[in-house]
């Protein structure tokens, strides 16, 4: 297993540790059960591994362990709205906008052999978050769920078209 699928092990052991533990706060109210969430996420580590993200300032191993240790299960990029949207095990929700400048629309028809060689192109090269958007928009990608447990980020088209990709050194 190579340095990042190490990082990714410890990690993901932590995270589930960290959410492993949780219980659902549950009241009935009307007959129906409520969850209520707990608010156990780092806003301020997760605000930080955004700002992170957007100014190329960390590669995608440390945001990841960043976001897992401020409780983030896993987060939704959305290129259409432009915000991110972070979730944690206990019903949390934290979401943070993408100030992307001079961003190209979504296209229309989904390429997944582009979207294929842009995020290889991110592990090999270590190309910034603000090209892996720029491609991704153009490839048809409208957003993703990073799934941070899971070790895997599905990429989702404006047809509903879809491509899931594992953290490289992950168990299947």
């Amino acid at each position: 297993m190579n340095l990042f699928g190490n990082k990714l092990q410890e990690k993901r052991q932590h995270c589930h540790k960290r959410t492993s533990g949780l219980s659902h706060l549950m009241k009935p109210e009307s007959g129906l059960l409520k969850i209520e969430p707990t608010n156990l996420m780092n806003t301020e580590l997760i605000a930080a591994a955004a700002n992170a993200t957007i100014h190329a300032e960390k590669p995608f191993p440390q945001i990841v362990g960043m976001l897992i240790e401020a409780g983030v299960e896993f987060y939704h990029v959305d290129y259409l709205a432009l915000r991110k949207t972070f979730y944690s095990g206990d019903g949390s929700v934290v979401t943070t906008p993408i100030p992307l400048e001079g961003l190209p629309p979504v296209a229309v028809d989904f390429d997944a052999e582009a979207l294929r060689a842009n995020i290889l192109d991110s592990q090999q090269n270590h190309q910034s978050w603000r090209n892996f958007t720029l491609r991704a928009m153009r490839g048809g990608v409208q957003g993703y769920f990073a799934f941070l447990c899971g070790q895997r980020v599905t990429y989702f088209g404006r047809q509903g078209e879809q491509h899931t990709e594992w953290f490289p050194g992950a168990k299947r």
